[in-house]
């Protein structure tokens, strides 16, 4: 009997880019960039005061749109508290499983020996691309990209995440010159990850609309008490914003 195919596939991203062909998209209205691996350092940058330097190597995952049609864009970022969007717990152990035919990080989180380069190259993009945008090289752009990021933690890969691309990509946009990053996470899932890396961050605003039913939908996380007053309070966001977010992700859990 044939095994019920994975949801994290190459599938996916075959999906989406022949529905943005459909609509005449990509190709038609994006150029696209070249995608390059992430380094070491950018995974564990304090975005404080360390710079990227940027080296493209081949491939086609994302487009960049330059006649300012609205497609959505993968921005966020770790925040100026001296802590590394990952740490090297989870860059090694990602590493480690291109030595291995096959390897787990949880039930559902498995790896090849291909794997850990194909995060490198899906961080490295979202970073250029970020990076990109926030330089007045592109006004908007869209990363076609998998593995996906948003249940990556510092420390942690799980939920098919092995480094976290969006926040990746918000390093890339704070050191371009961005002042405060915005993350919009609109997913059946909390993006546990993401909120893990950006819980002290003040440059960085998290929002998740996600399912949660008590946190007995994976991964368990993202209950409306778990955001952070004095973080909007930074961002200049009135009281009653505040109130209308969190009813607002209350009744999408």
């Amino acid at each position: 009997m044939k095994s019920h195919p994975h949801p994290e596939r190459p599938d996916r991203l075959q999906a989406i880019a022949a529905s943005l062909a459909t609509a005449g998209i990509f190709p038609g209205r994006c150029c696209p960039i070249s995608a390059r691996e992430i380094t070491r350092e950018e995974l564990q940058m304090d975005v404080c005061g360390n710079k990227f330097e940027l080296i493209c190597v081949r491939s086609m995952h994302a487009g960049i749109v330059n006649d300012g049609w609205p497609l959505f864009a993968i921005l966020a970022s770790k925040g100026c508290n001296g802590d590394a969007v990952h740490s090297s717990e989870n860059i090694e152990d990602v590493e480690l499983t291109s030595r291995i035919f096959a390897s787990y990080f949880t039930p559902d989180t498995y790896a090849n020996e291909h794997s850990a380069c194909a995060a490198r190259l899906a961080a490295g993009l979202c970073a250029d691309l970020a990076s990109a945008i926030c330089t007045g090289h592109a006004k908007n752009g869209f990363a076609l990209v998998r593995p996906p990021g948003h249940h990556a933690g510092v420390k942690q890969a799980m939920g098919f995440c092995l480094h976290n691309n969006a926040a990746v990509a918000a390093s890339a946009a704070l050191v371009a010159g961005a002042k405060k990053v915005l993350i919009v996470d609109w997913d059946v899932h909390h993006g546990n990850g993401t909120q893990e890396i950006f819980e002290q961050s003040k440059p960085v605003l998290y929002i998740s609309l996600h399912r949660h039913e008590g946190g007995k939908f994976y991964p368990g996380t993202g209950a409306a008490d778990e955001f952070y007053g004095e973080i909007l309070y930074e961002w200049g966001v009135r009281s009653n914003a505040f109130r209308f977010l969190n009813g607002l992700i209350s009744r999408c859990s």
